[in-house]
């Protein structure tokens, strides 16, 4: 997980180390998916469909 990090929980280690704890207990608990996903596609952060992308702009990939 810690490629998708933003800059600034990267200077705090033990809370992103907590955080961690917390989001593989999480994902632990989920159920196996039944068939596999599609697609993934990025979603940027911050952005309407309205607006140009550029290389600096955040974003998650996310699955259909």
């Amino acid at each position: 997980c810690k490629k998708y990090l933003s800059i600034p929980l990267l200077f705090f280690p033990e809370k992103l180390n907590e955080l961690e704890l917390i989001l593989s207990n999480k994902l632990s608990e989920q159920v196996k998916p039944i068939w596999p996903s599609l697609l993934d596609w990025p979603i940027f952060i911050d952005k309407t469909l309205d607006e140009k992308v550029n290389k600096t702009d955040e974003y998650i990939f996310w699955a259909n």
